[in-house]
């Protein structure tokens, strides 16, 4: 039963884990787009 316990326990820490890398990710993207697509449409107003 202890055995059982661990490895729930890493079971949770590992989707806690994986969604937290996804969080980071997605915020990254959504700057890096934001970012992209404000220097292609500004070289274009100009």
């Amino acid at each position: 039963k202890q055995q059982e316990k661990e490895e729930a326990a890493r079971q949770r820490a590992a989707e806690r884990r994986t969604r937290q890398v996804e969080n980071v990710l997605g915020s990254v993207l959504r700057t890096a787009g934001r970012e992209i697509t404000r220097s292609i449409f500004g070289t274009r107003k100009r």
